[in-house]
């Protein structure tokens, strides 16, 4: 047992290098020395537990200044806690600075390190993620204008599609944060993140974003949007979502659950709750909802109600309705716990080491400090009641964080946060942070309580498979838990999870296998803990959970398609009539259809070509070829495309310009993208018909050299593939709108044409597979 004088015992086990393969030795961060009176040093502060404390209700550090108000805060791959979200002076913007804590550096000053957000992006009310490589990905957030420092500015209140990288294993402070170069499909302001089975991201809701989910796929980082799911029906707001047993997203927003299918396509649901009980509001945000148990999800200040709290079963789902009249109902099982000793409206929700869920903060209304919480409560799932905690020193409602730090005790922090235009009493600013130490700190008659050790634990564990770790308390030790490192913001923590485990014991060694439910471990960083037959955990060590492999074979490699064309490629907006205004929409859905894991590129983003799902391409109307050629190499560097598909010479056959020649200046347009993107395939297409008779003529000869042209080029070149969109019928009512666009039904076709061209250029490499 740890008697607080053995400083080799005293420190926190952080996993090596993200990229080891296989079982390695986790590495070890030494602590700073603890006080003379022999005191266990608490590994998440670098504070002395006290000696004595309350081992019924625990007890709140000290409270400790923080930078700025932690509005956001993440557990880092090395123990440390990324926090972001307010300026100096306690105002809403994430722009201006972040700051890095260093746990093991104690609670002063100089144990955290703020630094000025070099990317200008505002971070303010995004959504942050650990990332398989073992950065941090922030996704979306505000705008921020009117200023250059934080003392003087305004929020604009909208929303970005930015995606910021923090690196923490970059040495050069001025390159930890950067933008990274590509962007979401969608602008996204307070949306969810959430890693999947197969390590890729899904990315739900968030203002501008709310009308489809987009995927972040792995290795490569590039986007693309599952159009099959529409969740434009539920709040974009944050959603409460989490990988359920099956795999599948489990949602709430409001009084809506529903349930998210990321393959391919994509499907969505919307679960029945309406009995045997059904406690949800529509509309209600202020929930903590914390999965504290696999498929187990507690919701904390319930439905308006700020005293109740709901578990939502999800391993128990129920169908009713049956025969021909009757439509299915799925209905997860949802019931009561029993009622809070406090309101909790914006309260914090936080599974602790032993299974157990602490809850601090909170009040009966938004941001009511009349009536906040102060008194943390503890929720026993043996038993579904709840019995009082300790008594903090500030309020922690909306803006506030709550996270489980290694060495098992709770950083609690912030609350507030106004703008300088609208500063009120709602918005207190608390730029600082307290520790909670839970009562299993603690013998039962309040001294410090000895704490088991683990000596060497694994740095990669994966599903199904069998790993040891190491303990001179191996003989006491009673239960083995893993716990998932926090993301936590607005009363909501997107990644952590709760699992136990079954061991055995041979000496001094412990070991274990992660269930071969492989949908029960989310891959990512997650804190494994040993807790003795008295209920004491010990200080964790830090482990990845690698995807297993079936699903890891899951995750496949988006693929860039670049329209390339004029007014056709861009697409006409609201034309009478119309649905698509573009061949880019039916498109689309036929590439899903062909289980195409697919992201539309280009440097343009306008045109109803897709009704408002992916806008990207590089269709100019108006534009001649030699002019597209003059821009081709700029466009299709920036895009890095591993299709594009040309359709290039209506303005220059409408125009009558140069005719005879314009079949070269096509060939030297090919050749500026294929410079420009070497590998990529080029599927060229011959130009639509159109009504217009004189036009027609033109385009006829034109076309017939086009297809001279493509086979000389795949003869030569093997990257070129010739479509045929000239058997359209070229009538008004028929396949267009007008003498030269095409409508709906002309649109459908020509998606048709590229649909098949790209499946015949691309083969199977680029098709998504299925668990």
């Amino acid at each position: 047992m740890d008697n607080g004088l053995d400083l080799k015992r005293r420190r926190v086990m952080v996993a090596a290098g993200l990229t080891t393969a296989g079982i390695a030795t986790a590495s070890l961060f030494k602590m700073a020395k603890g006080s003379t009176d022999g005191g266990t040093l608490s590994q998440s502060v670098g504070m002395i537990i006290p000696e004595k404390g309350d081992p019924v209700r625990g007890i709140f550090s000290p409270v400790v200044d923080w930078p700025f108000i932690p509005i956001h805060a993440i557990l880092m791959k090395d123990g440390r806690i990324l926090t972001y979200g307010s300026t100096k002076q306690g105002f809403q913007s994430g722009m201006f600075f972040y700051d890095v804590w260093s746990p093991f550096l104690g609670g002063s000053p100089s144990a955290h390190q703020t630094l000025p957000n070099t990317t200008r992006v505002d971070l303010f009310c995004s959504s942050q993620l650990n990332l398989a490589d073992g950065t941090v990905g922030i996704f979306g957030g505000d705008v921020t204008v009117g200023s250059s420092d934080s003392t003087g500015y305004s929020i604009n209140a909208f929303t970005n599609s930015s995606i910021t990288i923090y690196n923490p294993d970059a040495s050069d402070a001025s390159q930890q944060l950067a933008k990274q170069a590509n962007q979401m499909l969608l602008p996204r302001w307070y949306s969810t993140a959430t890693v999947l089975p197969n390590n890729e991201i899904y990315l739900q809701g968030g203002t501008g974003g709310n009308t489809y989910p987009e995927i972040r796929g792995v290795p490569d980082g590039v986007h693309r949007l599952l159009n099959g799911v529409y969740t434009g029906v539920y709040d974009d707001w944050y959603p409460r979502n989490f990988v359920g047993p099956n795999g599948k997203i489990f949602g709430k927003t409001g009084a809506s659950l529903f349930e998210v299918d990321t393959k391919g396509n994509g499907s969505v649901r919307t679960l029945n709750s309406t009995a045997p009980y059904n406690p949800f509001a529509a509309g209600s945000r202020g929930e903590a909802v914390v999965m504290f148990a696999p498929g187990k999800i507690l919701v904390v200040g319930t439905g308006g109600d700020a005293r109740t709290a709901s578990v939502i079963d999800i391993n128990k789902m129920e169908t009713s309705g049956s025969g021909a009249s009757s439509t299915p109902s799925v209905i997860p099982l949802v019931t009561a716990t029993s009622r809070l000793n406090r309101p909790r409206t914006w309260g914090h929700a936080t599974v602790l080491p032993n299974g157990q869920v602490f809850v601090n903060g909170g009040s009966m209304g938004y941001n009511e400090l009349a009536t906040s919480s102060y008194t943390a409560e503890l929720y026993d799932p043996a038993t579904n009641t709840w019995a009082d905690g300790a008594v903090a020193a500030h309020s922690r409602m909306y803006h506030a964080i709550s996270l489980l730090l290694p060495d098992g005790t709770v950083l609690t922090g912030g609350g507030g946060a106004s703008t300088p235009t609208y500063p009120g009493p709602e918005f207190p600013v608390n730029a600082n942070a307290e520790v909670y130490y839970p009562p299993y700190l603690f013998n039962a008659d309040g001294t410090r309580a000895s704490r088991p050790v683990i000596d060497s634990a694994p740095a990669a564990i994966t599903a199904n498979r069998i790993f040891t770790l190491t303990s001179p308390d191996a003989g006491s030790i009673g239960r083995m838990t893993m716990v998932k490192t926090g993301s936590t913001t607005h009363s909501f923590n997107m990644e952590q999870r709760f699992v136990e485990l079954n061991f055995t014991r041979q000496g001094a060694q412990l070991s274990a296998t992660l269930t071969n439910d492989r949908h029960q471990f989310t891959p990512g960083m997650y804190m494994l803990f040993v807790i003795n037959v008295n209920g004491v955990p010990s200080v964790a060590s830090l482990v990845r959970v690698d995807p297993d492999p079936v699903l890891a074979a899951t995750a496949t490699r988006t693929l860039r398609i670049m329209p390339m064309g004029d007014a056709i490629t861009y697409g006409y907006i609201n034309l009478p009539g119309t649905k698509y205004s573009g061949y880019r929409a039916p498109l689309q859905d036929l590439l899903a259809q062909a289980n195409l894991n697919y992201q539309f590129v280009g440097s343009m983003y306008a045109g109803n070509g897709v009704y408002g799902i992916d806008t990207h391409h590089e269709g100019h109307p108006g534009m001649l070829i030699a002019d597209m050629t003059a821009n081709a190499a700029s466009w299709v560097t920036a895009a890095k495309p591993d299709v594009v598909m040309l359709q290039m010479g209506f303005t220059d056959m409408l125009n009558n310009y140069l005719v005879d020649t314009a079949p070269s200046r096509l060939r030297k347009l090919i050749d500026t993208i294929r410079a420009a993107a070497p590998g990529a395939k080029i599927i060229l297409s011959t130009l639509a018909p159109t009504p217009d008779a004189a036009t027609q003529a033109r385009i006829n000869q034109f076309n017939a050299q086009v297809v001279s042209l493509a086979n000389d080029e795949a003869a030569q070149f093997k990257d070129v593939f010739l479509v045929d969109s000239s058997t359209l019928i070229p009538k008004v009512g028929v396949d267009y709108y007008d003498m030269l666009y095409p409508n709906d039904n002309g649109h459908t076709k020509i998606a048709k044409v590229w649909r098949d061209g790209i499946v015949r250029a691309l083969g199977s490499p680029f098709t998504s597979k299925s668990a």
